[in-house]
């Protein structure tokens, strides 16, 4: 089903189809935009809250989805902004702990775990606009193009802030490579 019905099928349709047709954006969406947030905060609950009101603002958002850019682009836009907000409320805690576990698959060996572990704690320290083109390019293999719509930013700032976000993760990574 293209976007579009997706879309139209949440508008028009009745509650069972409304219920049927986020199912779908849900399970389209669910897991990158989950990696996303995982990726843009500290904590895992941080995390979680901004999946969830990720999805929220999608749900409430659906009726007004003009269509403009893509439905992808559009969800990862509102996970993107959800996750800088919820960073700038954690900021102002007095506690910001480091409690994921590396994203993607689990590691068998013991050594891959801790430089899974070791990549994610320097993914976290990158600043949040390197982080979310770094998360958006690498974990979601989103094009520059469709990364720069979501966070409405020239194509060329993500191309820089990508290089960037990898110089700086080589550099923190040396001891590993």
């Amino acid at each position: 089903m293209s976007e579009q019905a997706l879309v139209a099928r949440f508008r028009e349709g009745d509650a069972a189809e409304r219920t049927a047709a986020f199912e779908e954006v849900h399970r389209r969406l669910g897991r990158g935009l989950e990696s996303l947030c995982r990726r843009m905060l500290a904590s895992r609950a941080d995390a979680e809250d901004a999946l969830q009101e990720t999805f929220l603002a999608i749900h409430r958002g659906l009726p007004r989805f003009r269509g403009d850019a893509k439905l992808s682009t559009w969800a990862y836009r509102i996970a993107v902004r959800t996750a800088l907000q919820r960073r700038a409320r954690a900021r102002r805690s007095p506690e910001e702990v480091l409690d994921f576990e590396p994203a993607g698959e689990r590691a068998d060996n013991v050594d891959e775990r801790e430089l899974a572990r070791a990549l994610d704690r320097a993914v976290a320290e990158l600043r949040p606009s390197y982080r979310a083109v770094f998360s958006l390019c690498c974990d979601d293999a989103l094009t520059r193009k469709d990364v720069a719509r979501i966070l409405g930013i020239p194509e060329g700032t993500v191309w820089t802030q990508l290089h960037r976000a990898r110089k700086e993760l080589a550099e923190r990574m040396k001891g590993w490579l």
